[in-house]
């Protein structure tokens, strides 16, 4: 976990420097600006607000003067949670039980939108407007019970969120979705064309252990348990532009 930590610390870095070229934040027609993070972040970023997220609740902080940062309100969503991905002004929580969807139009008043439930497992997640890809995975503990898999999920409707299709994994864990690529961390990394949302193609593998990726342009980052690889993806085969070594023992 303090590896982790620490290499997330690296990400923003890395992120905050290339986005003047690749663009670091996505932003939709409804004006709303959302930070780029990994699937397994505990934090999202949306407009002038932080949220960070626990076991039960959300934590709003106002960023408007990021030196200043000031706590706003704590918000219930759910149980389990253990990650979240904003997209314009939905977020996306995965949890142990399954995906919650809520509204931010008012930033400080999230509105849950619909639960989509699955068996006990862990449960990173990612999306676009339409669809949502978790993945779930048994190899925690806490999540013994689990299955493992990906999922694509309909959210067209986000109020009534259904399973359009599965794809069988070895244990998967984070996971990146930009345009049309999607990039799975399984027993290696698994790169898929999502042209079709549903049908996915395999493209090709990234021989890396990770436990999550950042998608951005045509950088692909990728953070495991010893430290931090760098690809450009932007040709058929990814290429290892950098490697950052970190570990404890």
């Amino acid at each position: 976990m303090k590896t982790r930590n620490i290499l997330y610390i690296i990400l923003i870095f890395l992120i905050a420097s290339c986005s003047k070229d690749a663009g670091s934040s996505t932003s939709s027609s409804d004006g709303f600006s959302t930070g780029t993070a990994g699937s397994l972040a505990r934090f999202a970023i949306v407009g002038d607000n932080l949220y960070t997220v626990t076991k039960t609740d959300v934590k709003i902080f106002d960023i408007s003067e990021a030196s200043n940062p000031i706590y706003k309100v704590d918000k219930p969503f759910g149980f389990g949670i253990e990650t979240i991905f904003p997209l314009g002004n939905t977020l996306f929580l995965g949890s142990e039980t399954g995906m919650y969807i809520y509204d931010i139009s008012n930033p400080l008043a999230p509105k849950q939108l619909s639960q989509y439930r699955h068996i006990l497992s862990c449960d990173p997640v990612v999306a676009n407007e339409n669809y949502a890809y978790i993945t779930l995975s048994s190899g925690a503990t806490r999540c013994s019970r689990g299955l493992t898999q990906l999922e694509v999920i309909d959210i067209k409707d986000k109020k009534l969120p259904k399973v359009a299709k599965i794809y069988p994994m070895n244990n998967p864990k984070g996971l990146a979705l930009n345009g049309n690529d999607l990039f799975v961390c399984d027993d290696n990394v698994k790169w898929f064309d999502a042209t079709d949302n549903v049908n996915l193609i395999p493209k090709g593998i990234i021989d890396v252990k990770a436990n999550d990726a950042i998608a951005i342009g045509k950088l692909l980052m990728l953070i495991g348990e010893n430290g931090l690889t760098q690809y450009d993806y932007s040709g058929k085969e990814p290429v290892l532009l950098s490697s950052i070594k970190i570990g404890f023992k």
